[in-house]
């Protein structure tokens, strides 16, 4: 059978697989050396069942199962499995697992016929005898691991310690705080200098926790995680501990092999550290998954830190209660940026015209930016200063020693005595009060800054910050003042070029400006501000305003005597004058508002009341809205607050798109359309039209409807396609007045046109009935022959009425009626007769009596009764 290759080579790893067992099965192993033995025996027999190359093994609990072992003393199955299974191992580590190996996944025991060094044991081997049982070991290589996730790429800050200076961002301010992250115990933190606002720790994972719980500090445990990520990190650790000592031809193995494990703890990381996190603050445990953590996208650093800067926000808050909060920036302050917003910040105070937002940002923030220009009244920081300053008294200066300390000279880290703030931060407040004259920074060498020379301000040096000796109150030109001056008459600041000619021109220039303004404001308010007779300011308002705007007058003109450098070095307003003084110029803008204010109104109600005349009381609720808001001028002109004018003006404005409106619908409805009126042309052109004009004087007809008629087409314009709602909400009113057709019918040109065709039918008719008459017959043997055929013709219907026979036959009729008595009858007389109830007999004798009595003196075969 040895010659079989697969036989041959099992035996041969057989042979020195026993002779390992006999060099490791000694001492206390000994009692384990024969199942050992059995266990490789075993193995033998399992690899020969398929190819080699199949590694073919068998488990714990099978080789239990197949090899029948006992132990005395020991009965229960899973106590016997384990000891299979513990010198399974033994035999794998006996032979540095370059014969006897375990798969990983399946966990089988097998032989390893390819024999060789047999590298992932040997990392195994080494993480369970040397890494796992030294705990500190372990731990520094989760650190090494750790380091990595949160891709923290600086040297640490104290050498052969895992402690990193940090930033946190501070949410509130939108600022930032230095301070540290330290991996393991706070057993450093004492030593470590110089001190910092906030400390963060990343626990031990392998030995003890210890904790001091300050308010300053926040703690993250993972003590949680699996075995498994523990066992991997080992793994990683005994892989990198191993590299160092292999030979070169072995070192890609291990490389390899860190990689590998170094993958997989990430892998189980990922999945297990949101859920498996401990965050401690001032003794208090939560899960990091109980906190609102960022979104996708974001890295491990970023999400701890997040948590970190919420814990300690309200720290930060109360610690630093008097540090400034920079709400203004688009993004936070931070380490990386904080040195170019201090830049902007002294930009802006050199050229406040220049748009700036970051510097204005950080302005703001220290209450020293008003929205367009710097100002100290709002600020404490520069209040603080100026308190100290007049403290000390008149002539004496202000150390730095009494402005800065020193936290940390190695890392220049200064802050200000009073509110604890950045060195960077109060040389900020400084040169603004420099810059408004307040104090003068002096250095050694006789450097200095003031309002004077404050463009030099962008080329000091970052240490000039820190190192300045002393402040002091400004001597010489009045720079305070004339900054005062420059700013209420709105200028730019020209302190540095007091001694060119065009400053002077400038200054000169804009008081005269504004004086003439005054004036002019002076002279509206002698004429009073009224709208429609409703005075717009009290007599005690206006005597007030007209008394400041004299006395700024005044002032004006004196400033325009300052007319040289000389004079402007001996300027003899102070600024509180000038304030003071300067305090009635909002009384221009004022009046000017509320004469424009009264002009609108005036504008608006006239508009209304004119309208107004033009509708009906009966046009509700349009008619009774326009004159209660007409009304309530007075009411709403006493009010000072903008709120009611505004809406007074909208409510007004609102009763203008009404009217208009109703004005452009009453105006469509009473006058034509361009087809209309195309159609009244034709009626009034037409032949029907001219028949009846013809006809309409005859005295065997009525003419009163058509009258009616011919008026009512009359009063019918067509409309102006220029007319729309844009041109009535301009003016009220458009050669048409809705109230002049109020309650009147409104025709409709179709209908009219039936009418006209209406009566020249029936006048027809009537020319028909008269010819019937027996009374005509007689006189018609009198008529022409021709003339007779006409009428003949006519009246049996043979020949039409027409424009060319009308004037013939009315004439011809009016010839045949003479002799007839003709008797009206008004419709409401008749309607008079009938205007009680009566039986059929009783109407027959009350209209026969009616025109008995209107025939008295008629001979009654000559009458002729028509209805009017």
């Amino acid at each position: 059978m040895l010659t079989i290759p697969d036989i041959r080579t099992v035996r041969d790893k057989t042979e020195i697989i026993t002779e390992r067992i006999k060099g490791h099965f000694t001492g206390a192993r000994t009692n384990r050396k024969e199942i050992a033995t059995n266990i490789s025996h075993a193995l033998a027999i399992r690899i020969l069942c398929d190819d080699l190359d199949k590694r073919n093994g068998a488990t714990a609990q099978s080789l239990k199962e197949d090899l029948c072992t006992t132990i005395a003393g020991v009965d229960e199955p899973e106590l016997l499995t384990a000891f299979i299974d513990s010198t399974a191992k033994q035999l794998v580590t006996s032979t540095g697992g370059q014969y006897v190996g375990q798969d990983e996944i399946s966990s089988e025991f097998y032989i390893r016929t390819e024999g060789g060094v047999n590298i992932p044991q040997l990392i195994r081997d080494y993480a369970d005898e040397v890494i796992k049982r030294d705990t500190d070991q372990a731990d520094q290589y989760y650190f090494d691991f750790l380091q990595n996730i949160l891709s923290i790429q600086q040297n640490p800050y104290k050498t052969g310690f895992p402690i990193w200076q940090d930033q946190l961002e501070w949410i509130d301010k939108k600022s930032f705080r230095l301070g540290y992250i330290f991996f393991g115990n706070p057993n450093e933190r004492s030593t470590t200098e110089p001190i910092q606002q906030y400390y963060i720790f990343f626990c031990p994972l392998f030995n003890s926790i210890n904790r001091n719980d300050s308010a300053d500090e926040v703690y993250f445990d993972v003590s949680g995680l699996s075995d498994e990520f523990k066992d991997t990190i080992c793994l990683y650790g005994a892989a990198k501990a191993k590299y160092g000592a292999a030979p070169t031809n072995q070192k890609k193995l291990f490389s390899d092999q860190i990689e590998e494990y170094q993958r997989k703890a990430i892998s189980i990381f990922d999945k297990e550290y949101v859920h498996k996190t401990n965050v401690i603050y001032k003794g208090e445990a939560k899960p990091l998954k109980s906190y609102p953590l960022l979104g996708e996208g974001s890295t491990k650093d970023m999400i701890f830190k997040n948590v970190a800067s919420r814990l300690l926000n309200k720290h930060f808050n109360e610690k630093f209660k008097d540090y400034p909060a920079f709400t203004d920036l688009l993004q936070p302050l931070s380490k990386e940026n904080f040195d170019g917003r201090i830049k902007n910040a002294l930009k802006k105070i050199t050229n406040i015209s220049f748009p700036n937002r970051d510097g204005e940002a950080i302005l703001s923030g220290l209450g020293l930016w008003t929205g367009q220009n710097i100002d100290l009244q709002n600020s404490k920081y520069a209040a603080s200063i100026i308190k100290k300053l007049k403290e000390r008294g008149e002539g004496v200066v202000l150390n730095r020693a009494d402005i800065l300390y020193v936290h940390y000279a190695p890392h220049n880290l200064w802050y200000s005595i009073d509110y604890d703030i950045d060195h960077q931060l109060e040389f900020i407040v400084l040169s603004a009060l420099a810059f408004k004259g307040e104090i003068e920074i002096n250095w050694t060498a006789g450097k200095s800054l003031s309002a004077t020379n404050i463009e030099t301000l962008l080329s000091l040096p970052d240490e000039d910050y820190f190192t300045f000796q002393q402040i002091k109150q400004p001597q010489g030109i009045p720079v305070k003042n004339l900054k005062a001056l420059f700013t209420y008459l709105g200028l730019p600041d020209y302190t540095s070029e007091l001694d060119k000619p065009e400053t002077i021109t400038k200054i000169i220039t804009e008081a005269k400006i504004k004086a003439e303004r005054v004036v002019k404001t002076k002279a509206l308010l002698g004429q009073g501000l009224r709208c429609r007779n409703v005075s717009l300011l009290s007599d005690e308002q206006a005597a007030t305003m007209r008394s400041g705007l004299e006395h700024l007058a005044a002032v004006l003109d004196s400033i325009q005597t300052y007319n040289t450098y000389g004079k402007l070095k001996a300027f003899r307003f102070t600024e509180e004058e000038l304030k003071k003084a300067f305090e009635a110029y909002p009384y221009c803008d004022l009046v000017d508002k509320l004469k424009d204010r009264a002009e609108k109104f005036e504008k608006l109600i006239g508009y209304l009341s004119q309208a107004q005349s033009y509708m009906v009381e009966g046009e509700k609720p349009l008619y009774d809205n326009i004159v209660n808001s007409i009304n309530d001028l007075p009411k709403v002109m006493a009010s000072d607050k903008d709120s009611e004018i505004k809406k007074y003006e909208a409510l007004l404005n609102s009763m203008k798109d009404l009217y208009a409106d109703y004005y452009l619908g009453q105006y469509t409805k009473c006058r034509l359309s361009k087809s209309d009126a195309l159609v009244k042309e034709r009626m009034i052109n037409s032949q029907e039209k001219r028949i009846c004009d013809v006809l309409k004087d005859s005295e065997f007809i009525t003419s009163t409807e058509y009258q009616n008629l011919i008026n009512s087409i009359s009063s019918l314009k067509e409309a102006e396609p220029g007319i729309t709602k844009a041109r009535v909400l301009e003016e009220p009113y458009h050669d048409f007045n809705p109230r002049e057709f109020y309650g009147k019918p409104n025709f409709k040109i179709q209908e009219l046109s039936e009418q006209l065709t209406a009566i020249l039918e029936k006048w027809t008719n009537a020319m028909k009935s008269i010819l019937k008459d027996p009374s005509i017959q007689d006189n018609m043997e009198l008529l022409k022959a021709d003339d007779r055929k006409l009428i003949e013709e006519f009246r049996s219907g043979k020949i039409e009425l027409n424009e060319s026979n009308a004037q013939r036959l009315r004439n011809l009729i009016s010839e045949l009626a003479k002799g007839i008595d003709r008797v009206e009858i008004p419709l409401e007389d008749f309607r008079k007769q009938l205007n009680k109830p009566l039986t059929p007999n009783e109407a027959i004798e009350t209209l026969t009596a009616y025109i008995d009595n209107l025939c008295i003196g008629k001979e009654r075969n000559k009458v002729r009764i028509i209805i009017k």
